[in-house]
């Protein structure tokens, strides 16, 4: 979604030279989310690469270093050791899961939800540690993926992944863009905001953390990867 900003020219166009303080206001005016949100994503930013929130400046590929915001299993980039340029989605994966949408929005178009995210992920995670003889995970990076990015101490790291606190990723899908498939084919698969796109959380003080939980905590909780194990299995012995 940071790509999509810069593609839109609402972040430099070639992504570099951004001061975290900018990536501040320009991820509030453009998503709305919530201050804290929009404080915490360049404040962890700006800490795992040793820089500082109130004077630094950063390269949007920087973004990529591995289990910092960048992890496995992602649900749109293969692991990063399979694929080391980070930089632009696997469009197998963004196909099947857009594919794996069962729900409807008010005009009839499919949706994704939360069911659809947690299924996604379980299967996702599967593959993943098959494939990949390098793969990582915990439970810090679990919720990043059921959501993204989070704040800057490791103690917060934690508290906040616990309670939801993260940006674009799994959950933002279900909440700014309300899981429409319309919306999130061109963000997803060219990185671009879909025509006269507006963000579906329209309160005055955006989206909040407490907002947020709503939708990360029911997706974490609805991954299953023994059961995603178990079909794969029956289907090989087919």
């Amino acid at each position: 979604m940071l790509n999509a900003m810069a593609n839109h020219g609402i972040l430099p166009h070639d992504g570099k030279n951004i001061s975290f303080k900018e990536l501040n206001t320009k991820v509030r005016h453009t998503f709305n989310f919530a201050p804290s949100f929009c404080f915490f994503v360049p404040k962890f930013s700006a800490d795992f690469l040793n820089r500082s929130y109130w004077t630094g400046h950063f390269d949007l590929a920087e973004l990529s270093l591995h289990n910092a915001i960048e992890h496995d299993a992602s649900l749109t980039r293969e692991d990063a050791a399979l694929v080391p340029d980070q930089g632009k989605p696997d469009l197998k994966l963004v196909r099947d899961l857009l594919s794996s949408a069962t729900g409807k929005m008010p005009d009839g178009s499919p949706r994704l939800t939360i069911p659809d995210l947690s299924r996604a992920l379980s299967k996702r995670r599967v593959d993943a540690r098959k494939a990949n003889k390098d793969y990582t995970e915990n439970l810090f990076h679990n919720i990043f993926g059921s959501s993204k990015y989070v704040p800057s101490s490791r103690l917060l790291y934690t508290m906040y992944c616990i309670t939801g606190l993260t940006l674009p990723s799994s959950s933002t899908m279900l909440t700014l863009f309300a899981g429409s498939i319309s919306d999130l084919t061109p963000m997803l698969t060219e990185e671009r905001f879909s025509e006269n796109w507006e963000p579906r959380v329209r309160s005055r003080y955006g989206l909040t953390m407490m907002k947020f939980n709503g939708t990360v905590i029911p997706v974490e909780r609805g991954v299953n990867t023994k059961i995603q194990n178990s079909e794969a299995e029956g289907s090989q012995r087919e």
